[in-house]
């Protein structure tokens, strides 16, 4: 016999590893190579920033399918990553730049310092173009 009190048919399921492990192998397979290039910090993810055709030109490389921009920002948000306000300049091009990790450290960084952490040795190339010390 089991005893119920307490107990709430409509309530939602506990957070458990069970559920948790349930729910990362009913993933698509897009999102679990996203979680896994995430854990092994590999690809874009080896950086706190990454722009979102970088995601999508690593993912098309390794699972050989169609992706769309749409879909991968998606699934961004639903992790927790957020786009950046500051837009750096790097080789010329202004950046979309989202953050995965350390969010308050990186958003409080400047532009020129987003710029060095998501390309150091564009950053550095352009600052010496430049004739600026301010990048090293």
């Amino acid at each position: 016999m089991f005893d119920l009190e307490g107990w709430n048919p409509k309530a939602f399921p506990p957070e458990t590893e069970g559920k948790r492990r349930l729910e990362r192998l009913s993933a698509s397979g897009l999102e679990q190579e996203l979680r896994a290039m995430r854990d092994d910090e590999d690809g874009p993810f080896a950086s706190s920033v990454f722009t979102v055709q970088d995601v999508v030109d690593e993912l098309r490389k390794r699972l050989k399918v169609t992706i769309n921009r749409q879909q991968i920002e998606e699934l961004f948000t639903a992790l927790g990553d957020r786009p950046l306000d500051k837009r750096p300049m790097v080789r010329g091009k202004r950046l979309r730049l989202w953050v995965w990790r350390d969010h308050e450290r990186i958003e409080a960084m400047t532009a020129k310092q987003l710029a060095g952490l998501y390309n150091p040795i564009a950053a550095i190339a352009d600052a010496q173009a430049e004739g600026r010390r301010d990048v090293a």
